[in-house]
């Protein structure tokens, strides 16, 4: 019986314990915030590869181009700074404006839809700006994904703007300055693309995003750990092709460009996406695995209630969306047969989502083994 927190190897079968499940938590949100394109996505990438070649994974990193948006905003409201963040592809060019117009709007709502805030953006800007006032913890902002310059939106130069807390909505409204200066530079990023395993064996795909606004460890670096690990798992009798994609917060950029290239149609899919293995804290302290947890598949109702019922052991509950949220849908549009598992929790998209706060090792391990009983499940056709 393996020591339940040594190092995986490439022989798969190996679970891996909750305190090296953190430890890849740590890891990753130390290289700071996430983005597409910046050192940091370039160091998290390299430290993977480097790692999975360890395992003897054979690892290649395929690169795309995109626009990356470079901005510097600064809000003002009587002589205070703003806590606020630029809208990525929100407008181009220099502005000096007091003419700002404030809109509520829900984070559930559009915090992680990509093209939730086009309409509102995109048109002519004249003079004004917006400052979209999302609910969340008072002074923080909270920031959406949005959808790359490269498939054309905004049209026209479009409104700078600026995400600001909901605490913050009525002094802005009272009178604010905002200095904005955008620009797009051509840049590119990588995926990660390991394969691990006999490739005699049966072929599944084990996916999860690889980038984020901020240091992401509840959102992204939950999953990446137990994407790792469930493949690391499968690899003793599947031949794993691990992808974990770049560009998540650019409309999922990376997977998209992934899948313009590879066939994955009828293909079995699983998805570890955002947050989990995320927790909530009690008021006395102790951490359980967060509620806004849910697995999707597309099995047959008697397959998926095995899956449901294996992911249960980590809170992880049925869904049945109309469209499937995060890249889970993404693949699931390429015609490939998907299981995916996501969610949410308190630090979602906040400069806050710092490993002390987002997980702990032992909700690591409990999320990552429900993962693996339902995918195993899930792969069995219900004869796990």
């Amino acid at each position: 019986m393996p020591d339940q927190n040594q190092s995986p190897t490439v022989s798969g079968g190996v679970r891996i314990g909750g305190a090296s499940l953190y430890d890849v938590v740590e890891t990753y949100a130390a290289f700071g915030p996430h983005l597409t394109g910046s050192d940091a996505d370039r160091a998290t990438t390299d430290w993977l590869a480097d790692r999975l070649s360890q395992l003897g994974a054979e690892v290649e990193l395929p690169q795309f181009e995109f626009e990356r948006y470079i901005c510097t905003a600064h809000l003002r409201s009587g002589g205070e700074v703003v806590p606020s963040l630029p809208l990525f592809y929100s407008g181009y060019g220099r502005w000096e404006t007091s003419n700002i117009q404030v809109v509520e709007l829900d984070k559930a709502s559009v915090a992680g839809q990509a093209t939730s805030l086009i309409p509102l953006v995109k048109g002519p800007a004249g003079n004004r700006a917006l400052a979209l006032a999302l609910n969340g913890p008072d002074d923080l902002p909270v920031q959406c994904n949005r959808v790359p310059a490269v498939y054309g939106v905004p049209t026209g130069p479009g409104q700078p703007a600026v995400v600001i807390p909901r605490n913050w909505a009525d002094r802005v409204r009272d009178g604010a300055e905002l200095s904005f200066d955008a620009s797009l530079e051509t840049s590119s990023s990588r995926n990660i693309v390991a394969t691990l395993g006999s490739p005699e064996a049966r072929r599944v795909t084990v996916t999860t995003p690889l980038t984020g606004w901020t240091a992401c460890a509840g959102e992204r670096g939950t999953g990446l750990a137990a994407a790792l690990a469930l493949a690391l798992d499968l690899c003793a009798d599947h031949y794993v092709v691990l992808m974990f994609g770049s560009g998540h917060e650019l409309d999922h950029l990376g997977a998209r460009n992934y899948l313009s290239i590879n066939n994955v149609a009828n293909q079995p899919v699983i998805h570890v996406g955002a947050s989990v293995g995320a927790v909530e804290w009690a008021d006395d302290g102790t951490a359980v695995l967060g509620s806004s947890r849910y697995v999707m598949s597309t099995a047959s109702e008697a397959v998926h209630e095995g899956v449901v019922e294996r992911a249960a052991v980590g809170r992880f509950a049925a869904s049945e969306p109309e469209e499937w949220p995060g890249e889970g849908g993404t693949w699931k549009e390429a015609g490939a047969t998907v299981l995916s598992f996501l969610g949410g929790f308190d630090h979602f998209h906040l400069e806050t989502d710092q490993p002390a706060v987002a997980t702990t090792p032992d909700a690591m391990e409990l999320a990552t083994e429900a993962i693996i009983g339902a995918s195993r499940h899930f792969l069995a056709g219900g004869k796990s």
